[in-house]
């Protein structure tokens, strides 16, 4: 699916038109936790308790996330599996045949993916060399949070910041943070 930005998300959850399987990764906790909030407000407040599941990726076995994806929704078109932490489960530490088996039976459910369901991975940064984070990477839409590449982005996400808060902000206060901040988002959003 390829890479795509936080607001470009945030209009696709709006609409309503979500895809099958989402990777938000990043170091920036705080917006990813902002953004697996929105998709989760994409169901009726009414209907969550039976479409939405939240699993911690440390917590909770690739069978168990399996059996919540697989389940069909209830009087809506979608079901939402929203699993924070994902790291620990996209790159398992464990090498045991049931870790095998439960990462090969995920990686048929992702290529074969349902209609009834959406997926949102939230994840840390992770090395990416193994089977089924590489097809994440390349199959997912993957939504990078935090990811100020150098000081030339940070001026961008200050002043997208502020405007999302209806506030203003001068030039010059825009070069002294960017300066003095450099592109570390978290870093950046405990200052502003």
């Amino acid at each position: 699916m390829g890479n795509s930005t936080s607001e470009a998300i945030q209009s696709q959850i709006a609409s309503g038109n979500l895809n099958s399987i989402y990777l938000v990764l990043g170091d920036d906790d705080y917006q990813k936790a902002e953004l697996a909030g929105e998709f989760e407000e994409a169901v009726d407040e009414g209907l969550r308790v039976f479409n939405v599941d939240r699993f911690h990726g440390g917590e909770s076995s690739l069978g168990v996330i399996l059996d919540a994806a697989r389940t069909l929704p209830m009087m809506v078109p979608r079901r939402l599996v929203i699993v924070l932490h994902a790291e620990h489960v996209i790159e398992s530490k464990r090498e045991s045949d049931a870790t095998k088996r439960d990462t090969e039976a995920f990686l048929t459910f992702l290529k074969e993916s349902p209609p009834h369901v959406t997926l949102v991975l939230v994840s840390a940064p992770f090395d990416g060399r193994q089977k089924l984070s590489k097809w994440l990477l390349k199959n997912a839409t993957v939504v990078r949070c935090g990811d100020l590449k150098s000081a030339a982005d940070v001026p961008r996400w200050i002043r997208a910041k502020i405007k999302a808060a209806d506030k203003t902000i001068t030039p010059e206060a825009v070069r002294i943070l960017s300066d003095r901040l450099g592109p570390d988002a978290s870093r950046l959003r405990h200052e502003l």
